[in-house]
């Protein structure tokens, strides 16, 4: 019998165990290593690093998000902050005229109006002479001169008065005015106003006080920066005596067409 044959039998099954038994260790310590190596990974810093990793779908959403609020201010926020208007109107008594200007909310308003016709004595008419008037006005909503607003207006009044008897002169006054303009749709809408005249006296004579109110609606079509508008009017003009021994009061209501030409 060979020896040598007999003595690499155990050899072999020595190292046969001994790779057993590193193959087991191995093994107890993977068991061991994949917890901590899991609590690694999800520790804090790894947090921490997930949250400030930039990658494609990110971007491409915040893209997506400052687009659309682009296109929300661009909707919403005037790019112009100068406004303009011109305007002209007619009714049976008058031809009015206005300018309009803005810069962001705050403006000024330039109005003239010439009468056309006097309608006889004992109707109810409009006092007769030219009228200017001068105003500044505060836009409290609305993002522009075409969007839907709220305007507060106010300023002097240059009244000519004429046709009137004992009452006819110049007369300066003061005035409040809060206006409101609606859009129904993008080419369609309405707006309407009221005003307050406060008494006051004649330039050229005294003993006469002339106050009064007045308020117009109108409904528009607008194309582009055209609009073309239809409306009704009524005034009431109050002339007064200071010492209170005579008093009248003249009533004007009527339509009036007019267009806008903004800019």
């Amino acid at each position: 019998m060979d020896h040598s044959k007999a003595r690499e039998v155990p050899e072999a099954q020595r190292k046969a165990k001994s790779l057993g038994g590193f193959g087991f260790l191995l093994f107890s310590l993977s068991l061991v290593a994949a917890p901590l190596a899991h609590a690694q990974f999800d520790s804090k810093r790894q947090q921490e690093r997930k949250s400030t990793r930039w990658t494609l779908s990110d971007w491409l959403d915040t893209k997506k998000r400052i687009s659309e609020q682009n296109t929300w201010l661009s909707n919403h926020v005037n790019k112009v902050p100068i406004d303009g208007a011109l305007a002209a109107e007619q009714s049976p008594e008058k031809l009015r005229g206005s300018f309009d200007f803005y810069m962001m909310w705050l403006g000024a308003r330039f109005a003239y109006e010439h009468p056309i016709t006097y309608l006889p004595s004992g109707q109810h008419h409009d006092i007769g002479g030219p009228r200017t008037q001068i105003d500044l006005q505060l836009r409290l909503f609305g993002n522009n001169i075409q969007d839907t607003n709220i305007v507060l207006r106010g300023g002097a009044g240059y009244d000519q008065v004429e046709g009137m008897g004992a009452y006819d002169g110049n007369y300066l006054g003061w005035g409040l005015e809060p206006e409101v303009q609606i859009y129904f749709a993008k080419f369609l809408g309405v707006w309407g106003s009221w005003r307050y005249r406060f008494a006051g006296k004649p330039v050229d004579q005294r003993g006469v006080e002339l106050s009064g109110t007045s308020w117009k609606s109108a409904a528009f079509l607008e194309v582009n920066a055209l609009r073309l508008e239809a409306g009704y009017q009524s005034r009431k003009w109050n002339f007064k005596r200071s010492d209170g021994s005579d008093e009248s009061l003249v009533i004007n209501q009527s339509l009036f067409l007019g267009a806008r030409l903004f800019y």
